[in-house]
């Protein structure tokens, strides 16, 4: 049977068996469900290019940011250092590689 994270309010909003719903049992399957809910949710961005998908990958990395010890705050002051030391995407630079592309 296929298990997938849900949000907290969707056991109240749909009609879910106690059979068929659960609790992760610990830190180490929720960061697993997370991950695959990560997937989904850039997957369902990517096919759709809405920005109500990506509201639930902002979503999913907050509870991310949890389940490993941060807050959301922390990551967004990583995103502003990096950001102050790299720069973003705004002037959409692209460069020309060969072999294996990295970030």
């Amino acid at each position: 049977m296929l298990e997938k994270l849900v949000r907290d309010r969707v056991p109240e909003l749909a009609p879910i068996s106690d059979e068929n719903l659960r609790c992760a049992k610990d830190d180490r399957e929720f960061l697993l469900l997370l991950r695959l809910k990560l997937t989904e949710e850039v997957g369902e961005f990517l096919e759709s290019e809405r920005v109500e998908e990506l509201a639930d990958v902002l979503e999913v990395v907050e509870a991310l940011c949890g389940v490993l010890g941060s807050e959301p705050s922390d990551l967004l002051r990583v995103k502003t250092s990096k950001k102050d030391r790299l720069g973003g995407f705004e002037r959409r630079f692209v460069i020309r590689v060969s072999g294996h592309l990295s970030a």
